[in-house]
C-alpha cells in the first residue's frame, strides 16, 4: 500500500483529489479523507507503519510454485490447480514433525535422483569415449 510510505499528511491530501480508488482499503481511506476525517486517516497510516509485516507468505508461495512445477509432468491441469491451492495454504500453518521428516526424505530422494542421473551420464560419456 503506497499510501503508507512517506509523509502521511501529504499522501492523504493526494488521496483526497485522486480519481476514485479501486482497492477497497484505499477507497475507504479516500472517502473518509474527503468526508473530513483526514486527521484520523493520517493517524491510521502512522499506526500501520509500526505494524510488524512479513514477506513469508509471499516467499512461501514462490517456494510452493517451484515445488509444484518440479512435478508438473505427472499432474493434469485440475490436479495442479488443486495442489497449488492446498500448497499455498500450507504457509499459514507450521509443519508437523511428520511433515518435516517427509520433507527431509523428499529432499534426500531428490538428491539421490540427481546423483544417479549424474553417475549415469558419466558412465554414458565413458562408454562413448571408449
Amino acid at each position: 500500500m503506497k499510501d503508507v510510505i512517506g509523509d502521511g499528511r501529504r499522501n492523504v491530501e493526494d488521496l483526497k483529489v485522486a480519481p476514485l480508488a479501486v482497492e477497497r482499503t484505499s477507497s475507504t481511506m479516500q472517502l473518509l479523507a474527503q468526508g473530513g476525517f483526514e486527521h484520523e486517516v493520517v493517524k491510521g497510516l502512522e499506526l500501520l507503519k509500526e505494524a510488524a509485516m512479513t514477506t513469508v507468505l509471499v516467499e512461501q508461495a514462490h517456494a510452493s510454485a517451484a515445488q509444484l512445477m518440479r512435478r508438473h509432468q505427472q499432474l493434469g491441469m485440475d490436479g495442479m490447480c488443486a495442489r497449488s491451492t492446498v500448497h499455498n495454504a500450507r504457509s499459514l500453518f507450521h509443519p508437523s514433525k511428520f511433515e518435516q521428516q517427509e520433507q527431509n526424505l523428499f529432499r534426500m530422494l531428490d538428491n539421490l535422483d540427481k546423483t544417479m542421473l549424474h553417475s549415469n551420464n558419466t558412465a554414458h560419456v565413458r562408454d562413448i569415449s571408449s
